[in-house]
């Protein structure tokens, strides 16, 4: 029978199990933050002694002398459109609707607004003219006030974009085919190697603008005065993929210093969305930090970290492989990133290999699909007839020229008729993958729909 002075004691000593279970746990919490933290910091010290650049600012641009600095008549060239054309811009895209609805293009509202859309294009002449004193020049420098201290030319990409959009109206809608309609082309795709992010959104944006300059080719080669073999001696150079490899080696490095960058941030506080609504706009509010009660789930980011760090390192090995296999296992390691390491930055990055991969496909096998193209129209034009196989295109382009990154064969070929990539249209219709620009094709004039 217990002791009546005992009971008060034993009473007294209820709370010593759930201390002694705290001070274990936060012990044991606090080791595991420490084993972590070593092995996160001492990955970042290793690949910084193999001369890997893990830091943001080692990626971002550098100053470059005025007289070699793209952005200067690029600005430039902003405000002048700002000045002179931004009133009526949405014209081209009333028109734009106006033709996906349009069947009958002899319609004369349609054609009373087509005449002010090139007035308009025409005006601009001036803007065009900056635009390709931009492409002329090697650099780019562009500095904005970051927290980070980091040089990004974030808000060139809208003001880039809007010129692409400009100059594909004003070759598509030429009233025939010149000199002056294929340096318009040109300035195209030289504008994209100008804008350099450090993320992989800047890959994405170049590879986008390249694309847009070859479907414009595509879509414009049935200009009158069109002249494929002057054409390709202007544009073949230009008009390769270029070290696809080499770049997305540097996706996988930039995206790599990003994540690091991240990492800290959120490792010193930062509440994740305000951190992220910081990034989209700089301008915006304070970024704000966590409660002191939230150093349990900040402790976590440093296995993240590791995580993450290996997801990147998985990505850079599917690097050097064919574009259709690399693409297949890229899909794989980001499921797999998503569904075991799903927390903050290797869920956020768990895209990245699928997007850079894919992107890399589509990028490849639309510039392969205009110079392929542009090659077979230089044989039509000599000798008058189509060849029954792609292999007299070998006279004018590489044997690579002539593979589709999505399946590893040769590009499709049917005569005379459509040249493409056997890009996957799960879900869609041939017209209405064809209707909403999902395809990589060139339709040529044996073609109901072609020129």
């Amino acid at each position: 029978m217990e002791n009546a002075a005992d009971a008060p004691r034993s009473r007294r000593r209820w709370w010593i199990w759930p201390l002694g279970l705290l001070v274990f746990l936060v012990v044991g919490h606090t080791v595991w933050t420490l084993v972590w933290r070593h092995r996160y910091e001492s990955r970042i010290d290793a690949m910084r002694a193999n001369g890997v650049m893990v830091d943001l600012t080692d990626h971002a641009s550098k100053p470059v002398p005025d007289a070699q600095n793209a952005a200067i008549p690029f600005a430039q060239a902003a405000a002048w459109y700002e000045e002179h054309l931004q009133g009526d811009a949405a014209i081209t895209d009333y028109v734009g609707a106006w033709e996906d609805t349009n069947t009958d293009p002899e319609d004369e509202h349609y054609r009373e607004e087509l005449a002010r859309l090139r007035r308009w294009l025409a005006s601009g002449d001036r803007y065009v003219e900056l635009l390709g004193e931009t492409a002329r020049r090697p650099g780019w420098y562009e500095e904005l006030a970051w927290e980070t201290g980091m040089g990004m030319e974030v808000l060139a990409i809208p003001r880039m974009a809007r010129a692409i959009d400009f100059l594909s109206e004003r070759v598509r809608r030429a009233e025939r085919w010149t000199p002056q309609v294929t340096s318009e082309l040109l300035v195209m795709v030289r504008l994209s190697d100008r804008v350099e992010l450090p993320i992989l959104i800047g890959r994405l944006v170049s590879w986008t603008m390249k694309r847009r300059a070859a479907d414009t080719l595509i879509a414009a080669s049935g200009l009158p005065g069109f002249d494929a073999s002057r054409v390709w001696e202007a544009v073949q150079a230009d008009f390769v993929p270029g070290p696809v490899a080499d770049q997305l080696r540097r996706v996988w490095a930039e995206e790599r210093a990003i994540g690091i960058w991240c990492t800290r941030e959120l490792i010193e506080g930062w509440d994740l969305l305000s951190f992220l609504d910081q990034l989209a706009i700089p301008d915006g509010p304070p970024r704000e930090r966590r409660e002191w009660w939230s150093w349990p789930y900040r402790a976590l980011l440093y296995s993240d970290g590791v995580r993450f760090l290996d997801l990147i390192d998985r990505a850079e090995e599917l690097t050097p492989l064919a574009a259709h296999e690399a693409s297949a296992r890229a899909d794989a390691l980001a499921e797999e990133a998503a569904l075991k390491h799903g927390r903050l930055i290797s869920a956020l990055w768990s895209v990245v290999p699928v997007k850079g991969f894919e992107a890399r496909q589509r990028y490849v096998a639309t510039m392969r699909v205009a110079r392929v193209g542009l090659a077979l129209l230089v044989l039509h034009e000599r000798t008058g007839a189509w060849p029954q196989e792609l292999d007299p295109a070998l006279e004018l382009v590489d044997a690579d020229d002539l593979i589709d990154p999505y399946t590893g064969k040769r590009l499709l070929w049917e005569p005379g008729v459509r040249l493409a990539a056997d890009r996957p249209i799960d879900g869609w219709t041939l017209e209405e993958a064809r209707r909403f620009g999902d395809l990589v094709e060139w339709l040529f004039e044996g073609s109901e729909s072609g020129r």
